[in-house]
């Protein structure tokens, strides 16, 4: 009917409409290198015919003149060009933009792919299913959860478990390290802060949605203080307040926009102010694995190498106490270098010990 055909033409102007906002600046960039290029070659054209139309004494004067010029046009080139591209790379890192150049990451984490994190999976299972059916959520009243804090020890899985949380949505994945916006100039980690969101909200009118992964959160969002000096607590202060308006501006408007932070150090660490009721409403605690499920990463890991029958996950489970999932792939790799240096074909329980 009409009206379905002029709904799906709207919806394609729009899609095109954002795709341009999103990648304006490199659209814009390869059309005027196309009509350079294109006005280089017919300038080039046109000098050899006027030239092939010279009297002979003028092509040779002409040519002695040019093969005057050559060797200072290099080196006059040589010393230029690394200046400019050095004064350029130094500007743009320096903060003039304060753009953070992210994109989304290919991630292709299955749900079943995770293990040793029993606990964690039952809480992330929620949000995903938040995440997936908002019809339902809208039906009872409710609102989406817009921020998720991952807690617990390095190595233990928060990474894995935020890019299996984007596969299991089908949503596209942001991933920013907090010292992303940590910098040396005052206001650019607001600027890039700003830049990342914007980002996210082109992303997610352009695919239905957007995950913001933060990692080590706590890098930025320590609490906030008083400058004694120089700006740099004075920069800190904007970078946390310019992320706080971002999260209260996902609260705010209806967009399907989920930032999931993650951190080693204890909640009482952190901003009050971030962790505040309304902002982070979800924590999962990403703990070290128990004992059946340092048997199951055991036996995951043995499963990708070859070992010898007699190795029981079990009882390397056991012995290990404490070790995170990390730590277990660090031993089961380090046990195939030793079977390696010791010319066998596979890892005994000799190298695991």
């Amino acid at each position: 009917t009409p009206s379905i055909k002029g709904l799906f033409m709207n919806h394609i102007f729009k899609k095109i409409w954002i795709f341009f906002r999103l990648y304006w600046l490199r659209i814009l960039l390869g059309i005027a290198g196309a009509a350079l290029l294109i006005l280089s070659v017919m300038f080039i054209f046109y000098c050899w015919d006027a030239f092939k139309d010279l009297e002979n004494f003028t092509k040779r004067q002409i040519a002695g003149q040019m093969i005057l010029l050559l060797p200072m046009f290099v080196i006059v080139h040589l010393l230029t060009l690394p200046m400019m591209f050095g004064m350029q790379f130094y500007f743009m890192q320096g903060g003039g933009l304060g753009s953070l150049k992210v994109d989304k990451a290919k991630v292709n984490v299955k749900w079943d792919d995770v293990i040793g994190m029993e606990g964690a999976k039952r809480e992330a299972a929620e949000l995903i299913k938040l995440l997936k059916d908002r019809k339902l959520l809208k039906a009872i009243g409710g609102k989406i959860i817009k921020g998720t804090l991952m807690m617990g020890p390095p190595g233990c899985g928060k990474t894995y478990l935020a890019k299996a949380i984007a596969t299991e949505c089908g949503l596209p994945l942001l991933p920013t390290v907090g010292s992303d916006f940590v910098t040396m100039f005052v206001g650019q980690g607001a600027a890039r802060m700003k830049s990342l969101f914007k980002r996210a909200r082109a992303l997610a009118q352009l695919e239905g949605g957007c995950i913001v992964f933060i990692d080590e959160i706590d890098s930025f969002a320590r609490p906030r203080m008083a400058d004694t000096g120089w700006g740099g607590a004075t920069s800190g202060n904007a970078t946390i307040n310019q992320f706080l308006t971002e999260l209260d501006g996902l609260r705010n408007h209806e967009s399907n926009i989920v930032v999931i932070a993650a951190t080693n150090v204890n909640e009482d660490e952190l901003d009050s102010a971030i962790m505040r009721a309304g902002r982070f409403d979800r924590k999962i605690h990403v703990t070290k694995p128990n004992l059946e499920e340092r048997k199951a990463i055991f036996a995951f890991y043995l499963k990708n190498v070859k070992a010898d029958p007699v190795v029981d996950p079990g009882l390397l489970a056991r012995k290990c106490l404490y070790f995170s999932p990390a730590d277990i792939e660090g031993m089961v790799r380090e046990a195939g270098l030793v079977a390696l240096r010791e010319s066998r074909e596979a890892i005994s329980m000799k190298d695991l010990s």
